[in-house]
């Protein structure tokens, strides 16, 4: 049996040698013993080759294209970005890709943008003296009116309102 183990599975190759060298001393340990390492080995049979996998999401971005697309957009936050160029960064279609973006986060993927952009010109506004167009333009609005446009949409205030309030006075 030990010589049929792939190495696969560390633990279940180990409850294997500890089986196969009871064999080999005749079964001397004791009975609670033997009944332990047994029914271990039984249960990591039935747990690795009976039990049905797991299934995958199929209406979802899997973990790996969706760190890659926001890995993506944020490294391309301060230009223009379309669906499609998103969406290969997924190696998903354009066409498909807005569904399973917002199946995976729960956004549209421009809704995403958006937020990482503000996130983005806050940041800036907390820890640089640039001036406001400036920051729209790095943080990838079109221009200071389009950010002044989203951060009262956003959050309520104007950004000088939102600049007192994250830089100390």
């Amino acid at each position: 049996m030990v010589e049929r183990l792939s190495g696969e599975d560390p633990n279940f190759l180990k409850l294997g040698y500890q089986l196969h060298q009871q064999v080999l001393e005749g079964f001397v340990d004791d009975p609670i013993a033997w009944y332990e390492l047994t029914d271990a080995v039984v249960d990591r049979l039935i747990d690795a080759h009976m039990s049905e996998k797991p299934l995958r999401v199929r209406s979802q971005l899997s973990a790996k294209a969706l760190d890659r697309v926001i890995d993506y957009i944020h490294s391309n936050i301060d230009r223009p970005l379309g669906v499609d160029e998103v969406a290969a960064a997924a190696q998903q279609t354009w066409s498909h890709f807005p569904r399973l973006f917002r199946k995976s986060t729960g956004m549209s993927p421009y809704q995403f943008v958006i937020r990482v952009r503000l996130e983005q010109a806050l940041g800036l506004l907390r820890d640089s003296r640039l001036p406001l167009a400036e920051v729209a333009l790095r943080a990838g609005f079109a221009d200071q009116s389009h950010l002044c446009r989203w951060m009262r949409r956003a959050y309520g205030a104007s950004p000088k309102k939102l600049l007192e309030s994250v830089r100390p006075a």
